[in-house]
């Protein structure tokens, strides 16, 4: 071994920002972005629940409303 690393002072590999350490952080946001995926999936399935469980009219009818929202956005319309 060279000296140039026994007279290395040792430090730790996890740094720290505002007294917070780093692999905290790291984790929390991995932790966080699993529960946004988490919810973002539920609610898909819910919605997917919904739309199956409608009937043909409603259907119709929520066809007719997307439709119309669409037109109202392109003519520059306000939406309400």
């Amino acid at each position: 071994m060279s000296t140039w690393t026994q007279d290395r002072p040792k430090t730790r590999i996890v740094g720290r920002f505002h007294g917070i350490f780093l692999l905290r952080i790291a984790n929390f946001r991995r932790s966080f972005t699993l529960l946004r995926l988490k919810a973002v999936t539920v609610a898909g399935l819910l919605l997917q629940k919904w739309l199956e469980s409608l009937t043909e009219a409603e259907l119709q009818v929520l066809l007719e409303q997307v439709e119309e929202e669409k037109t109202r956005l392109t003519s520059g319309e306000e939406v309400k």
